[in-house]
């Protein structure tokens, strides 16, 4: 159960403070009527299309990433990548009347780990009014299972609940499943020390303050099966500052 969403007073003032920084204004302006594109292959990313993959082990190292155009003819289109671990097509060859390919992005990452691929399409092979390039994120997560109900007790949120805790296999990683917000589960890292808990830079919840995602990152330690962990809050505008927080782990 996540906890329930409290705005403290300091909390309150750092929204009204980042508001009162944010100026609109509207002006009048010409503008000449857009160009049209007539040659030229047109290929582009598609902008809905999904970037953000999370694996398990077991899965296979490899995504696809679809690129459409414009044109009809028989064409190819070159493309480039950013990141030596992953293997794409650098030629991607489209007969005539296709107006979408699909290809295979494989790559070799570790379990636990992630990476990204930024994928342009070569300059003369664009459409202008698409995206021109596409940046992919795989996670290779473990798999977690349940270790029971513990507790949460959150001086940020100014309140305390009750959460599923995960083990991952075949490492020291705990899952704390949605202690702010359903859908936004917390990684806790026990370090090699045995004490040392770290919890690397997350999303913990949608929106805080209707300022968009609100992230977590910090580390803490892990004594007679209490995590007590200083966490910095943070939204794209700014911090809230460093918070307490208390992940109970089931049977403590």
């Amino acid at each position: 159960m996540m906890i329930k969403k409290l705005f403290t007073y300091s909390q309150a003032i750092f929204c009204m403070a980042l508001a009162l920084s944010f100026n609109a204004c509207t002006d009048e302006v010409d503008r000449d009527p857009s160009p049209v594109q007539t040659e030229g292959v047109q290929a582009y990313f598609y902008q809905d299309a999904q970037t953000s993959f999370d694996l398990i082990p077991d899965d296979a190292q490899v995504v696809q990433v679809t690129i459409g155009r414009n044109s009809t003819g028989a064409e190819s289109v070159q493309l480039t990548g950013d990141n030596d671990i992953f293997t794409f097509p650098s030629t991607v060859d489209f007969q005539e009347g296709e107006t979408s390919k699909t290809i295979d992005v494989a790559f070799d990452i570790p379990v636990g780990e992630s990476a990204s691929l930024t994928l342009s399409i070569a300059e003369g092979d664009t459409y202008i009014y698409a995206p021109s390039s596409t940046t992919i994120t795989i996670a290779r997560n473990y798999k977690y299972n349940s270790i029971g109900v513990g507790m949460i007790e959150s001086s940020f949120y100014g309140g305390a609940g009750n959460a599923t805790f995960q083990k991952a296999e075949g490492a020291e990683w705990y899952k704390v499943v949605a202690p702010y917000e359903n859908g936004y589960d917390i990684i806790l890292k026990l370090q090699e020390d045995g004490s040392t808990v770290v919890v690397d830079r997350q999303a913990a919840a949608s929106d805080y303050g209707g300022y968009g995602t609100l992230y977590v990152e910090g580390q803490g330690t892990l004594e007679n099966g209490v995590v007590t962990l200083t966490l910095e809050f943070t939204v794209s505008a700014g911090s809230f500052g460093p918070f307490d927080e208390t992940f109970i782990f089931p049977g403590e």
